[in-house]
């Protein structure tokens, strides 16, 4: 078709006058954006539809410090900012931030060559804070981005099953966004949760990390297990002069970080690398002590078998005396020699408990043949093979003592005074057996 040139300049006017009116129509809605009191400038100016303001995208994220890309081939826009990445369609009415959908109220669209979206949208997904001055028909945003986190502690080092709060200092104290995320390195060390509360796990080290507006501070944790206990054991309790013995130590819990210790021996012993050596009688005491100062001991006795034989000898001759005396009586002595035959009739005992001995021959029949000129007869108290208190020489002998004094024959025994030559010995046979210290007893008076 032709057209002549006055309908021609016509329609050019027509479409020019429309293009105006378009321009006119987006200045004249007097809209204006603001960032921190600072009006933004536009190339294609923000509208106004269906109650929302639209604003080029690109200059709202880029006010906000992130980077923005556009995908021509998907008509996807993606801005990132520190850990935070927004991305949407021209088109689509949500967004997606950080793995969430954001619903929008005006879908992304095309405008004048420029991507145009709802401003409170788009500059919250950053955390920025907006607002709408009606009389100035002023989108307002404030966001003033966070420049340094500092925590109260750096390092730190956490007993197990402990727990510390993490508090950040967030600078500027004005900052928009002051939200702090926590995360753990290594959960199985250490666990932090949402408001920073870090919880000890296990033994080793993580690293927790507060992330507030994109920028992140730091705090290691190491996490000790300390020791709770300690066990010092042997195979026995008791033991004679002269002998050597091993102990284990064993740390709990199993998993402590600090294994190491200390080893101390106290009482009737030396301490050698790797065993103990009973030097005399007394208590044993073996004392493990951890780095953080957890003890452990061992208590085991030992025996000087001949000395303490001879303690319990004089608890006894000091009991039968007291007897004799309330009972009127003079003291008896000490008999030397008759003591060596009565400790070998006390081991008879163990292997035949009676007045007669092994071979058959009377009790007394070592005694009459040996060459003593002081007493030429012989008589005894038997007692059979008990439990020796290795600590307690007087409660020792009295159980002998005791035994006798109450069977009325044995008694009667140890209040002889017939003879101004009487004399008396115990004769014991102290061994040490299955951690027990035991020993017949023989009460001899020869006269």
């Amino acid at each position: 078709m032709k057209i002549s040139g006055r309908l021609f300049a016509l329609l050019i006017s027509v479409a020019i006058a429309t293009t105006i009116g378009i321009t006119a129509s987006a200045s004249a809605s007097g809209i204006g954006v603001e960032l921190n009191g600072t009006p933004l400038v536009f190339d294609q100016p923000p509208i106004s539809k269906d109650g929302r303001t639209l604003v080029p995208l690109r200059v709202i994220f880029e006010a906000l410090g992130a980077t923005v890309n556009y995908e021509q081939s998907t008509k996807t826009i993606t801005a990132v900012r520190h850990d935070v990445t927004v991305t949407l369609q021209i088109g689509s009415n949500s967004l997606y931030r950080n793995g969430q959908w954001v619903y929008l109220d005006v879908s992304a669209q095309s405008i004048g060559g420029r991507t145009m979206v709802p401003t409170r949208a788009v500059a919250e997904s950053f955390g920025a804070v907006v607002g709408w001055e009606a009389a100035s028909k002023t989108v307002t945003i404030s966001f003033i981005p966070v420049e340094r986190v500092e925590l109260n502690f750096g390092a730190l080092t956490m007993e197990r099953y402990s727990d510390a709060k993490l508090t950040p200092s967030i600078y500027p104290s004005n900052a928009t966004n002051k939200a702090p995320q926590f995360s753990s390195s290594n959960p199985g060390v250490a666990t932090v949760s949402n408001d920073g509360v870090i919880r000890a796990v296990g033994a080793g080290t993580a690293m927790v990390t507060c992330t507030v507006d994109g920028i992140s501070a730091y705090s290691e944790v190491t996490v000790i297990v300390p020791v709770t206990g300690i066990s010092v054991t042997t195979d026995r309790k008791l033991f004679e002069t002269g002998e050597q013995f091993r102990f284990s130590v064993q740390i709990f819990p199993e998993d402590a970080t600090d294994k190491e210790y200390t080893l101390d021996v106290s009482g009737a012993a030396l301490l050698q690398p790797d065993t103990v050596s009973v030097n005399r009688g007394g208590e044993i005491t073996v004392t493990a002590t951890a780095s953080n100062g957890v003890r452990g001991e061992l208590l085991v006795n030992a025996v000087d078998l001949a000395a303490y034989a001879d303690e319990i000898r004089q608890e006894f001759y000091f009991l039968v005396n007291n007897h004799r005396r309330a009972n009127g009586l003079r003291e008896l002595a000490e008999n030397k020699s008759l003591q060596q035959y009565a400790d070998i009739r006390s081991a008879e005992l163990r292997i035949l408990f009676s007045h007669t001995r092994p071979d058959g021959s009377e009790a007394g029949s070592g005694w009459h043949n040996s060459q003593n000129t002081m007493n030429t007869r012989f008589a005894e108290n038997a007692a059979s093979a008990r439990t020796i208190d290795p600590n307690d020489a007087r409660a020792s002998a009295d159980r002998f003592f005791s035994s006798w004094r109450e069977s009325s024959g044995h008694n009667r025994h140890m209040l002889y005074d017939f003879s101004p030559q009487i004399t008396m010995a115990l004769g014991l046979d102290l061994k040490i057996s299955n951690d027990s210290l035991t020993s017949p007893g023989i009460w001899a008076t020869g006269y």
